[in-house]
């Protein structure tokens, strides 16, 4: 007979609560690739269970904590940016005042190079140096 019927499937028992585990051999625990992580699912159900909180309040606290540290950050932000542009607009005024200082400078040097390159009256062409 060349197809696979029930009958020639080999039994399997069901797996319960009470049977063993098929990765039991000698030694009472799992191999260590199958042992659940900390606060695998048994313990956080049973966590849950006693705590009498459900999935969906834990989620919602965790959401809302999550919400509370977002919301800080952004304010953070928010304070950051604010310091930042005063110290831009402080700055900012320094600028200017250096900027008009400078400008006041060179007003008063190109006034000075005038005075200094135009003809005296005693000696035509020369340059001479009036005092302001």
């Amino acid at each position: 007979r060349g197809m696979l019927v029930a009958e020639d499937m080999p039994q399997l028992s069901p797996v319960t609560e009470d049977s063993e585990p098929w990765y039991s051999s000698s030694s009472d625990s799992p191999p260590p690739s199958l042992k659940p992580a900390s606060g695998g699912h048994k313990v956080g159900v049973l966590r849950a269970k006693l705590s009498g909180v459900t999935k969906k309040e834990r989620k919602m606290e965790q959401n809302r904590r999550a919400a509370e540290v977002y919301r800080k950050k952004k304010r953070l932000a928010g304070d950051s940016i604010v310091e930042g542009l005063a110290e831009a607009r402080k700055r900012n005024e320094e600028l200017s005042r250096e900027t008009d200082v400078v400008e006041q400078k060179v007003v008063f040097l190109k006034a000075l190079l005038r005075q200094m390159a135009s003809p005296s009256d005693d000696k035509k062409g020369a340059l001479t140096f009036k005092p302001p």
